[in-house]
């Protein structure tokens, strides 16, 4: 049996608290190479190289839910441990998604390459990204990756549980934090069309 998330609400709010005039959602399926930290770079050096809009004024979210997307929002350790050694129990185009790390190599999209980049790291630093990642999407992917990582689902749960990205927050499904985003005024861009 997998572990039951604890969803604090107001944690939620709070980690949207940032009084920002643009408030900007974005959210992903699959891996894409990154694609949705690209499409937030370009978002954040669009205010400000053309409409003067300095980076304290925007408040970007992403929401990683369904499928493998939700890879993005964890760390080394969680890559090296538990996503890259679970690759033979993925179907192969998710195989395929993941070709660009190396084993041993962590999140190839979490650390920033050069200043301002669209690296997870560098846009918290900028702008403080904030991510959610989807809890029915873990859950599935422990229970299926379970076998393969000779783990309990409750385990390799616990494991990426304890292995979120900086500034990364698990919430009770994408499709749920989706909507609770747009209630709370922010504009949404699916990446993953």
């Amino acid at each position: 049996m997998l572990p039951k998330l604890h969803f604090d609400v107001a944690a939620f709010d709070a980690t949207l608290s940032k009084a920002a005039t643009h408030r900007h959602l974005y959210s992903a399926v699959p891996l894409d190479g990154g694609t949705i930290f690209v499409a937030i770079r370009n978002t954040l050096d669009a205010y400000r190289d053309s409409l003067d809009t300095g980076y304290e004024q925007i408040l970007p979210v992403a929401v990683l839910y369904h499928g493998v997307s939700i890879a993005l929002g964890f760390n080394d350790a969680a890559w090296n441990e538990l996503l890259l050694p679970a690759l033979p129990s993925y179907p192969p185009a998710v195989r395929t998604a993941f070709g660009a790390a190396r084993r041993g190599g962590g999140n190839p999209y979490l650390h920033a390459r050069a200043a301002h980049d669209w690296s997870l790291e560098s846009l918290v630093a900028d702008c403080g990204l904030r991510t959610y990642i989807c809890n029915n999407a873990m859950r599935s992917f422990a229970t299926s990756a379970a076998t393969t990582l000779r783990m309990t689902p409750a385990a390799v749960y616990t494991q990426l549980a304890a292995n979120l990205a900086p500034n990364a927050m698990i919430v009770p499904a994408g499709v749920w934090a989706i909507h609770a985003l747009q209630e709370r005024r922010f504009t949404l861009l699916e990446t993953s069309v």
